[in-house]
């Protein structure tokens, strides 16, 4: 059911100023992870979400510093006031609209579960957005939303459905772009596997350094095996290596002049290709 117009117009008010908030975000993502702790969500904006009433939650996030963190819970907010003022997707964005719907709703529920609340809204929202991606897409956007309902299902509790589901995927389908590793990753977690979760952490790390850095420092995927040493060592390991390759790249190599003009003739041939 729709929301009242009057709330409506109030989530249109807080849509329409979210996407400076998303574009912090991606920048942030791209950047060298912060080494301070996350800054703590405040309660009222914790309250507001498990009461459903996302444009308070929304006005109370953006009382704080803005960080990735707040903005990933902001732009989950977000997706689901777009859903619930907007119209119905087109056929051809049928599976784009709903996956992001869902993972929003998905988000919101792991984000109430880290601080002690098992949403059954949330988790049922995420479920039915996910059925609704699964019918409009192709073959390896199947076999994502059973891997990420199946992640949905273990987060609840009900793992023997979740591993039931995830022996159905066609696993070659999962094994070949980061999107597929991060949702493996996030499965393993739930199902308290924290070996799993690390081995697939570890290929989507190999394939988006800086993407899969950021994905942990915002999310609560993670949050079943957070205290694990094999989970906590990776992830200092991660965060240590972008770090590096961030220093790297912000010093010049030491091969001389940075421009040399030639007097004449053509252009010399470059001694090796440029680093990326």
């Amino acid at each position: 059911m729709r929301r009242s117009i009057a709330t409506a117009a109030a989530l249109l008010a807080i849509v329409a100023s979210a996407p400076h908030a998303a574009e912090a975000a991606k920048k942030k993502a791209g950047q060298r992870a912060p080494a301070a702790a996350s800054p703590v969500v405040p309660q009222r904006a914790i309250d507001a979400i498990a009461s459903h009433d996302l444009a308070a939650a929304v006005l109370a996030l953006r009382d704080e510093p803005q960080s990735p963190r707040i903005n990933y819970i902001i732009r989950a907010a977000t997706s689901i006031a777009l859903d619930e003022i907007g119209e119905s997707p087109s056929r051809s964005e049928a599976h784009k609209h709903y996956q992001n719907l869902a993972v929003a709703y998905h988000n919101l529920f792991l984000f109430l579960k880290s601080h002690g609340t098992m949403d059954r809204g949330y988790f049922d929202k995420a479920l039915k957005s996910y059925k609704k991606a699964k019918r409009a897409g192709t073959v390896l956007h199947k076999a994502e939303c059973d891997l990420l309902s199946a992640a949905l299902h273990a987060s609840m509790g009900e793992r023997e459905k979740a591993l039931k589901m995830f022996g159905k995927i066609d696993d070659i389908l999962l094994r070949s772009d980061f999107e597929s590793m991060e949702y493996l990753a996030a499965y393993h977690a739930a199902m308290g596997d924290a070996a799993g979760a690390c081995e697939a952490l570890a290929a989507a790390f190999r394939i988006n350094p800086a993407g899969t850095v950021a994905w942990i420092e915002v999310g609560d995927d993670f949050h079943d095996i957070e205290d694990d040493p094999q989970y906590r060592s990776l992830v200092a390991s991660m965060s240590s290596s972008r770090n590096a390759d961030d220093i790297t790249l912000c010093v010049p190599p030491a091969e001389g002049p940075k421009l040399e003009m030639p007097e004449a003739g053509p252009a010399p041939a470059p001694k090796g290709k440029p680093r990326k």
